[in-house]
């Protein structure tokens, strides 16, 4: 950050921020007509009586499991809250939780606008960060998506921590600390992202800030953060393991870790890729196996992000602020690339995940297109105008195209499944999730050929079977829906689901 800041007439932050409000809402408008998908037919519809404000207690002391008997490990009751919310206005009417989603990614672009800011000392910046990160594609899954919100809600309170944290060290007043400290409370008890945040400050620290004689050191400046930090963490773990004292640890799968390895440098390349050209997005993202070093699938992914390593190192010298949102994706990824391993994830790599390291993205293309202008500007001023301003309606039109289409992929569930299994169709979890939408429809004979499609797919895990079962139960194919769940309990001794169905279909009258 520079050390004067320059002074902004207040009018122009607030145009600036209506047209972030406007642009954003405009571009997820077509949201809103939404139905509730993939998980948040199980949270709204299987679970509606439970969002009473007499059950709050519960609700803000359960796990994250979508009231399921699986641990999970995760506890993020803050987004239940505002669920609860949701409920007590909306009802069933997902038009609202789509509103409050809108909402929350409208305070976000917002506060990366501030950030970006903040950072460079120019408004311009700032508000062009704010536009890509309004509108970038990679986002519709964490937005149009209602159960995506657990993301939503952690960051922006991650972001406004972080903007707090630059205004305590911009003015030295202790109040934006204690700000700074409460909002990562509130991001850390809405998803576990938080535990990254000591070391955005130490990055930025060590990016953005001089030292010498006249200046403290690195490790005075964020002690007092991070004594902070780590006394909100603590007594996050510790309500944590009260609330799920059977999975509360933290499982850092050191039997595995040399296969997580080998895949690492593949999930890295293919977040990178999503940020970079953000097309073909789904749900499920299929990632290449790795059997050793000198597989191709390997190799080429280490070369790739070797390049980008040594362009990062290289900005160091040469841009401290583009070093400082190029190293915010790196942390921020950190959680999500599977070094440990992320709990019941049948899919890798998982474009919410991107929520957080894309503002880092979008602050650094805010930055570069900043370079290219003032390049350009040098060699002819009528050149420096426009060619950034072209790249930036280039890129915002290209944008605008993919999140609206996007929109309209989430709208209801046989759409996503459909256009997902377009994508990937040797995904079996798509395919299970395809039936099960045909199911919901009514539409049995489709949903049980994607169903036969997932157990030729994958044979050996048990929810294709368990799903075979369930619609060769709906179509009053009994022999075959008990030889389904049969297998399902060769896989899966401990298959609640299938027990019961099983025991229903042996004892119908429940004597």
């Amino acid at each position: 950050m520079n050390d004067k800041a320059i002074r902004i007439p207040i009018s122009k932050h607030l145009a600036s921020g209506l047209v972030i409000v406007l642009v954003t809402f405009g571009i997820y408008a077509n949201s809103l007509q939404g139905e509730f998908v993939w998980d948040d037919k199980t949270l709204f519809v299987e679970y509606y009586d439970i969002w009473q404000w007499k059950n709050v207690w519960q609700l803000l002391t359960i796990q994250d499991n979508l009231f399921r008997y699986n641990n999970t490990g995760f506890y993020r009751p803050l987004v239940n809250l505002t669920f609860l919310v949701d409920c007590w206005i909306w009802g069933q009417l997902a038009f609202g939780y789509h509103l409050t989603n809108i909402f929350f990614h409208i305070l976000a672009s917002i506060t990366v606008s501030k950030i970006a800011e903040k950072i460079s000392n120019s408004l311009s910046i700032g508000v062009t960060a704010g536009l890509i990160f309004a509108l970038h594609p990679v986002h519709v899954e964490a937005v149009a998506w209602i159960n995506g919100r657990n993301n939503l809600v952690s960051i922006l309170f991650y972001m406004q921590a972080f903007l707090s944290y630059l205004r305590h060290r911009e003015t030295g007043k202790q109040r934006y600390l204690i700000f700074s400290l409460a909002a990562i409370g509130l991001s850390i008890f809405s998803k576990e992202y938080a535990v990254t945040f000591p070391l955005l400050i130490l990055l930025y620290e060590v990016a953005c800030h001089k030292t010498g004689p006249d200046h403290p050191s690195v490790l005075r400046r964020i002690i007092p953060a991070w004594i902070g930090c780590l006394i909100i963490f603590t007594v996050y773990g510790a309500i944590r393991s009260w609330v799920i004292p059977d999975n509360a640890g933290v499982g850092f799968g050191i039997e595995g870790l040399g296969n997580r390895l080998l895949l690492l440098p593949g999930i890295l390349t293919e977040y990178i890729k999503l940020l970079l050209l953000p097309v073909q997005l789904t749900p499920y993202h299929d990632i290449d196996s790795v059997a050793q070093v000198l597989d191709l699938s390997f190799i080429i992914p280490v070369a790739v992000m070797g390049g980008i390593g040594w362009i990062w190192l290289w900005s160091f010298r040469r841009s401290k602020h583009l070093f400082f949102a190029m190293g915010w994706i790196w942390i921020t990824l950190l959680p999500v690339v599977n070094i440990i391993p992320i709990p019941f994830a049948v899919s890798l790599i998982s474009e919410r995940h991107l929520y957080m390291p894309s503002a880092g993205f979008c602050i650094m293309l805010a930055l570069c297109l900043d370079k290219i202008k003032n390049i350009a500007f040098r060699l002819k001023p009528i050149i420096g105008r426009t060619i950034p301003l072209l790249l930036i309606l280039l890129l915002f039109e290209f944008y605008t195209f993919e999140t609206l289409k996007g929109n309209l992929v989430w709208r209801n569930e046989t759409g996503l499944w459909q256009d997902a299994r377009d994508k990937s169709p040797n995904n079996f979890m798509v395919r299970c999730n395809l039936a099960i939408a045909y199911a919901g429809k009514n539409r049995l004979i489709e949903g049980l050929r994607e169903a036969q499609a997932a157990v030729r797919l994958n044979p050996t895990q048990d929810t294709p079977h368990y799903i075979l079962g369930f619609i060769q139960l709906q179509l009053g194919w009994t022999e075959q829906a008990v030889e389904s769940f049969g297998t399902v309990l060769a896989i899966n001794p401990t298959h609640r689901d299938a027990k019961d169905l099983l025991a229903k279909i042996r004892n119908p009258d429940g004597i």
